[in-house]
């Protein structure tokens, strides 16, 4: 399968690295009770699971993801994602060594504490803010050089303020429950454009059982 990679923000992305299972797969998980399994999705049968709330079926299949993103994205990444095997014994994430590079990330939707905030107030944030990364990543290469572990020099990176880079194997429930917290108008702009990255790849390859989802709970 070619690798699809949805460019998000200004340096981030989400890259699909594998797809595990199908719809068909999803409507047999939950057959198995009775013993018994189709060769062709039935879309009702699914449509049902998802209305009722049988959601177990729904972690039988998933999405092998390469996501780079700020880092307080990553943080509401991890937080707000129920069935994702990153929170199991067993994990399957991994992150950059480093827990940044070198790109500052140019803050997006609200600048200010409250509705509005003058330009000129914003241009002297991002200024800032790339200078103050420009200097941690003069530190941490400088250090390096010098002899001290990356797991230290690294603290003097703002991790908030940069991006990192992960892989991770998500299950089209945590998917789904990922994108049904983060695409409210009360989410961080941010975190918004990335759920809206999964969602296109959740119904490119599980088309019958993404849409199901989004009927049956969301509305």
């Amino acid at each position: 399968m070619r690798l699809e990679l949805i460019n998000v923000l200004d340096h981030g992305y989400v890259k699909l690295l594998r797809v595990d299972g199908t719809d068909l797969d999803i409507e047999n998980a939950a057959r198995t009770s009775f013993i018994r399994s189709k060769e062709v999705v039935t879309p009702g049968f699914i449509e049902r699971l998802a209305r009722e709330r049988h959601m177990s079926p729904f972690r039988h299949v998933g999405l092998w993801l390469e996501i780079k993103f700020p880092g307080d994205v990553r943080g509401q990444f991890l937080k707000h994602i129920v069935g994702n095997c990153v929170v199991e014994e067993g994990s399957t994430w991994n992150e950059q060594s480093n827990r940044g590079s070198h790109e500052p990330r140019v803050p997006q939707g609200r600048w200010g504490q409250g509705e509005t905030v003058e330009p000129w107030l914003c241009e002297a944030f991002q200024k800032d803010l790339e200078y103050v990364c420009y200097l941690a990543m003069e530190k941490y290469n400088g250090y390096i050089k010098k002899g001290v572990a990356p797991e230290n020099a690294r603290k003097f990176l703002p991790f908030y303020a940069m991006y990192t880079t992960v892989r991770n194997r998500m299950s089209l429930e945590a998917a789904f429950h990922f994108w049904e917290l983060r695409q409210s108008n009360h989410a961080q702009t941010e975190i918004k454009e990335y759920s809206k990255a999964i969602d296109t790849i959740c119904d490119k390859y599980f088309p019958i059982s993404w849409r199901a989802l989004k009927v049956g709970i969301v509305t």
